[in-house]
């Protein structure tokens, strides 16, 4: 079988989060603890890391970059690091890990292809074969990861506008606490928004763009409808099993079947 990454992406609110929980605790994929955005924020973070030239500087990126994909870019300052290689440990890495880290992407200065390399790094420190990253927007960047993971493969998830809708409506009526950083708050509340005209535009483009994405790339590309997910999950689950060269694993259907932001 095949060690090529997964993304999941897809329009809010059309079960993207509940695709990851399904695969989040299959024995061959490690994922982190929720969404990178990475490259949604990628001119932003090449900005705050111009110069990988420099030895330290690449460090403080691939730590980073180690602290985003291992937690989610809610937790991470988008900010040059100071701490150094010692943080390292907390994240799991070995003097070794990071030797080998440190002079593999010595000789790479694409921002975006570090960030493969980090995803495949800690994939192998937490002893899985493939890696596994859940970002929605991610859909509208697909040229742009596969640039930089040649091997990448996508599932995109498709829903019915108006359950869409639906789903936003409901999420604003819910008073949302949260003392975090102030951009989780707003990812927060755009995710929460609702704005009928808008919301149908916004949906109507990301179709646009998995429609382009599947018929681009039809061997990388699988768009799956959130009706027949939740209406049999089984059959469902297994085919991309099928498509992602995956063995279909029983348990992964043990997931809360509940609404979620995303």
């Amino acid at each position: 079988m095949a060690d090529f990454p997964i993304f999941i992406v897809g329009y809010l609110h059309s079960g993207t989060t509940l695709l990851r929980n399904i695969f989040q605790d299959h024995p061959d994929i490690f994922t982190g603890e929720g969404e990178t955005r990475f490259f949604d924020y990628l001119p932003m973070i090449r900005r705050n890391f111009p110069d990988l030239q420099e030895e330290q500087s690449l460090q403080n990126y691939l730590l980073y970059l180690a602290q985003l994909i291992r937690t989610n870019f809610g937790k991470v300052h988008i900010e040059q690091n100071s701490e150094g290689v010692a943080s390292f440990s907390a994240l799991g890495f070995s003097e070794q890990d990071c030797a080998t880290l440190f002079a593999t992407a010595s000789g790479m200065r694409e921002h975006a292809q570090l960030f493969g390399l980090v995803s495949d790094q800690l994939c192998r420190i937490h002893g899985k074969r493939r890696w596994l990253e859940k970002t929605p927007t991610h859909l509208f960047h697909i040229n742009t990861i596969l640039a930089a993971v040649p091997n990448a493969h996508f599932i995109a998830i498709t829903r019915d506008p108006r359950d869409v809708l639906a789903s936003k409506r409901s999420r604003q009526q819910q008073e949302w606490i949260d003392q975090g950083n102030a951009a989780r708050r707003s990812v927060k509340q755009i995710q929460a928004g609702f704005d009928p005209l808008w919301d149908t535009l916004a949906w109507k483009a990301a179709v646009n763009a998995v429609v382009s994405a599947e018929s681009a790339y039809p061997e990388r590309v699988m768009n799956i409808r959130y009706e027949d997910l939740v209406s049999d999950p089984e059959t469902t689950v297994r085919r991309i099993c099928q498509f992602l060269q995956l063995e279909y694993q029983e348990t992964m259907l043990d997931v809360a079947w509940t609404n979620s932001t995303t």
